[in-house]
């Protein structure tokens, strides 16, 4: 079935797919990159290479939920888990949003993109390349204190980012603040000058930093964490 999706043209209604992994089946549009999105993160498993240090995980915020399937992938593995999802773009918004519906009130989805301050930005680019932009005004971005804050979040076992370079300023904008509250970064970082912006935020507040694939899993180091052996993963303490 997603061969088949991965080669069909793009039509106007998604299709829906159940996987063994996925509490509920999830709708995927034809033609789009939502067939390699899925493949990767749902049959892969890509997210859950090293799993929280909390055994029974409650808070995540998804910044660039996509479609919802990452959301999706943790709701399913974590029953007690409460997830915030951010995603700005309009189509991959509706795609969440239906693809989220059956796991209930144990999920947020707002259509607002994470940013180091709360402000307005532009928004451009496609469904799986959008980022935010200085220039306009289009898309309500949020902090993290901010949205830790306003949704009762007193620690965050999971966050995921897959923000399309705004990792940048995320970090930048006084992360000691909140990287305390943190206990498992996954983070897909674009560009080497992102990656060394982050990694001394990291390193000077204690994370370590693996290298699974196409993410980077960040964990403050300490005497519980034992060592991460990915097989043929590099392993990068920074």
């Amino acid at each position: 079935m997603l061969k088949k999706c991965a080669s069909a043209a793009a039509g106007l209604h998604p299709i829906e797919i159940k996987l063994k992994n996925l509490e509920s089946p999830i709708a995927i549009r034809a033609g789009k990159s939502d067939v390699a999105t899925v493949i990767n993160n749902i049959i892969r498993e890509e997210y859950g290479a090293i799993a929280p240090a909390c055994k029974i995980p409650k808070y995540m915020v998804d910044a660039g939920a996509f479609i919802g399937d990452t959301a999706a992938f943790f709701l399913t593995r974590y029953k007690e888990l409460k997830v915030i999802s951010l995603e700005p773009n309009d189509d991959n918004f509706r795609m969440a949003k239906a693809n989220l519906k059956p796991y209930g009130k144990r999920v947020i989805l707002l259509q607002k993109a994470l940013w180091g301050t709360d402000k307005r930005m532009g928004f451009v680019g496609d469904q799986t390349g959008g980022q935010v932009s200085e220039a306009g005004d289009g898309v309500e971005c949020i902090s993290l204190p901010t949205l830790m804050h306003r949704y009762c979040m007193p620690k965050l076992d999971i966050l995921k980012m897959d923000v399309e370079g705004a990792e940048k300023d995320v970090f930048q904008s006084n992360a000691g603040g909140w990287l305390s509250l943190v206990d498992l970064i996954i983070i897909e970082i674009h560009g080497n000058e992102n990656l060394r912006v982050i990694a001394r935020v990291l390193q000077k507040n204690r994370f370590e930093m693996v290298q699974y694939r196409s993410l980077w899993y960040c964990r403050r180091i300490s005497r519980a964490n034992t060592p991460v052996n990915l097989g043929t993963v590099e392993i990068s303490v920074l």
